[in-house]
């Protein structure tokens, strides 16, 4: 079998860590999930929580395919979003001075830079408009913001066996086949706390960018809060921005904003 040079960029936000790489480089048949998983192993590989393959289409307009560290093809990424367009800024594929459209499994999203810097750049992506969250398994509360999220009230986060109980609702039979993210959120002095446990992660992730939108919407509905909403959210890889309008009938114009952090780039034969 012969071997491949692939060029990478390791990008987090918020310590949720991608592999990314240009599309262009080679054809996706080569990302099987045995390399995708020896990519993503933290001990023999690379290390991140999920790839990212990355294609610029025109102008200020990019696609990317995001595979969860299980090797296979997940559902839509917050974070992973934002460190996409942050990576097609330094591979200079779009620009930080207009709107930028990104194609993804759910559709489009449009981002913007908030603020640029060439290592840490703030960015704001749009979420895709959601349903109102519903009562799910064991009184837990369940929402889709472009991935399926279930959402537990607790009064200590840090007291939660997380590994534990989110593998265990992950896992549970109501879910299935598909099963869901489980984010545990707690409050204090005002601030939103949340720890994720990410399906084909299988395991807590410093954060979660689909993930915190759905605690974010989730407690505001909880709160009966209605109309515009700014929510400021704590992970244990930073902190975390999210905008969105609460109506009756569903959730509306969502974003998610926090910084997309360069971590290194190199090269790895496959």
């Amino acid at each position: 079998m012969s071997q491949h040079s692939l060029y990478f960029s390791k990008y987090h936000g918020t310590g949720n860590d991608f592999i990314i790489i240009d599309e262009g480089g080679f054809p996706k048949e080569i990302y099987t999930p045995d390399v995708l998983r020896n990519l993503c192993c933290r001990h023999t590989g690379i290390g991140a929580d999920g790839l990212i393959l990355v294609k610029s289409i025109k102008d200020n307009e990019i696609s990317m395919t995001y595979f969860n560290s299980d090797g296979y093809e997940g559902s839509m990424c917050g974070n992973g979003g934002r460190c996409a367009v942050a990576f097609a800024l330094h591979k200079q594929m779009i620009s930080h001075k207009a709107q930028i459209l990104v194609h993804a499994v759910d559709g489009i999203h449009k981002a913007e830079f908030i603020k640029t810097h060439p290592a840490e750049p703030e960015i704001k992506i749009s979420i895709q408009n959601s349903k109102l969250p519903v009562c799910s398994v064991e009184n837990t509360m369940f929402i889709d913001t472009g991935s399926p999220h279930i959402v537990v009230e607790t009064t200590d986060t840090t007291l939660i066996d997380l590994l534990k109980e989110g593998k265990r609702l992950r896992n549970h039979s109501q879910l299935q086949p598909h099963g869901a993210n489980i984010n545990f959120i707690s409050t204090e002095n005002g601030n939103l706390f949340v720890r994720t446990y990410e399906r084909g992660v299988e395991n807590e992730t410093l954060s979660c960018g689909t993930g915190v939108t759905a605690s974010a919407i989730t407690w505001a509905f909880l709160q009966q809060k209605t109309g515009k909403q700014h929510v400021n959210i704590i992970t244990k890889g930073g902190i975390l921005q999210v905008e969105f309008e609460l109506k009756l009938d569903g959730v509306y114009h969502i974003s998610l904003k926090g910084t997309a952090t360069y971590v290194f780039e190199g090269k790895i034969s496959i």
